[in-house]
């Protein structure tokens, strides 16, 4: 049966408020606060092989630590929470959260706070408030700092965006594939 796109929708929006809020910032400034779209370091060719090599490397990692004992059950609560907001499929919902969340957190937010203190926010804010998921929480909280130094190596923020596009779609089509677990 295929989720309702209630959730799905608002969901997108909400991220959507997020795309603009942070365009008209950066509009404002004329620059995502001294970080061009097009890298320096390397060209674009370069950062988007970067950009997808972690991607696939990273939802990699994640397919084998889902393998792990504690981690399995872990990936089983994962998916019980993501799969009301798959009524659009997962690849609209990681566009989204991946732009918008680079945007804001790498475009906005680390200029002013630095590398290591957005990558805390980043992860903290990620909690889905069970304490059973604090393994994950951690895990995000590394993957900010990972997208921010990538961000800051690459010196524009699309190769993070699509590393994060990537990550979330990939990761977000394993998880909506799982079988709800068993109330037995």
């Amino acid at each position: 049966m295929k989720p309702p796109l209630v959730g799905a929708l608002a969901v997108l929006f909400a991220y959507s408020i997020f795309i603009v809020a942070a365009g008209v910032i950066t509009a404002l400034n004329g620059r995502f606060w001294g970080l061009p779209l097009i890298p320096v370091l390397g060209g674009p060719a370069h950062a988007g092989l970067v950009a997808v090599v972690l991607g696939v490397g990273i939802f990699g990692i994640n397919v084998v630590g889902a393998r792990l004992g504690p981690l399995r059950s872990l990936e089983f609560e994962l998916a019980e929470m993501v799969r009301p907001l798959m009524g659009l499929g997962p690849w609209p919902l990681a566009l989204a959260s991946g732009v918008a969340e680079e945007w804001v957190f790498r475009g906005l937010l680390m200029p002013f706070v630095g590398l290591w203190l957005q990558g805390l926010v980043f992860g903290l804010l990620h909690w889905p408030g069970r304490s059973s998921l604090w393994p994950w929480t951690l895990w995000t909280i590394g993957m900010g700092w990972l997208l921010g130094a990538l961000t800051l190596h690459a010196g524009a923020l699309w190769p993070a965006m699509l590393t994060h596009v990537l990550i979330n779609g990939l990761s977000l089509s394993r998880l909506s594939r799982l079988a709800p677990r068993s109330l037995a």
